[in-house]
């Protein structure tokens, strides 16, 4: 862990929703093996979590080797509370992570040196998807993270993760996290926004994470917010469709993992 190269970024952990008391499980995970790869390790992590968990304080990171800042943010929103953590981070590239995803071995390098091999670029993405320890996790997989794949000609990415990305400051302060009807349409709308104003997004398909997997319930609850999010940006997209048949398409494509080019 020592020996790691240190890089020169942030690292934002944020809170995902936990039903019961908080147990700081996810995020000493997802920071423990930030902190094992021997691949990289950020600078500084900053750890934020809604005010709401206050009262719990977070085990003792100060034997890590790279300072350890958490952050309660008057929020229950992610977006929001992502937002809060940024104004903490003392680095100008900022890796935003979800804490219920875990990254694998040299992930947080393959974004850097991504980021490295282009200066017009203003963020990299990388991928999302669930460990292949069962059948149901590899479809899952295909089904519903299958799109961040996608990429246009020229290697920049089509999608931004939005569990796993490599931010500059100013494009982050330009276009901070929204808190729409779902994390699904904020996310959607804000990556419509950085793409259509020809900010660029790489795509580094060797930076990957695992997604946290509940099993069918998740599933189930994923499909859910899916169709809410097709719906409400049916309507916002609507005076772009170019016919009656694309909207006939929409559906059937968001069935298969969302894969239209500006679906999230």
């Amino acid at each position: 862990m020592s020996n790691a190269p240190v890089l020169p970024i942030s690292l934002v952990i944020v809170s995902d929703f936990e039903p019961g008391p908080k147990t700081w499980h996810d995020e000493d995970e997802c920071l423990q093996r930030s902190m094992d790869d021997p691949h990289g390790i950020p600078a500084q992590v900053v750890v934020a979590a809604s005010a709401a968990y206050q009262d719990t304080p977070p085990p003792d990171w100060s034997h890590l080797p790279v300072p350890v800042k958490v952050v309660f943010v008057d929020s229950e929103y992610s977006g929001t509370i992502k937002n809060g953590a940024t104004e903490h981070a003392t680095q100008d590239l900022l890796a935003v992570v979800e804490a219920d995803c875990i990254s694998t071995p040299g992930w947080l390098n393959s974004l850097y040196t991504k980021y490295q091999q282009d200066p017009a670029v203003q963020a990299v993405t990388g991928l999302t998807t669930y460990e292949p320890t069962s059948a149901m996790r590899r479809v899952s997989s295909l089904y519903d993270r299958g799109y961040l794949r996608l990429s246009s000609p020229n290697g920049d990415a089509k999608h931004i993760s939005n569990n796993g990305a490599l931010y500059t400051r100013a494009l982050l302060l330009e276009y901070p996290y929204e808190n729409d009807a779902s994390p699904f349409v904020s996310a959607h709308k804000r990556q419509m926004q950085i793409f259509h104003t020809g900010h660029r997004v790489a795509l580094a398909d060797d930076a990957v994470q695992y997604h946290a997997h509940g099993g069918w319930p998740f599933i189930l609850d994923l499909r859910k917010n899916k169709g809410l999010q097709y719906q409400i940006m049916k309507r916002y997209l609507s005076d772009t469709t170019p016919n009656a048949l694309q909207k006939l398409w929409w559906p059937i494509r968001m069935l298969l993992g969302g894969l239209r080019d500006d679906f999230i």
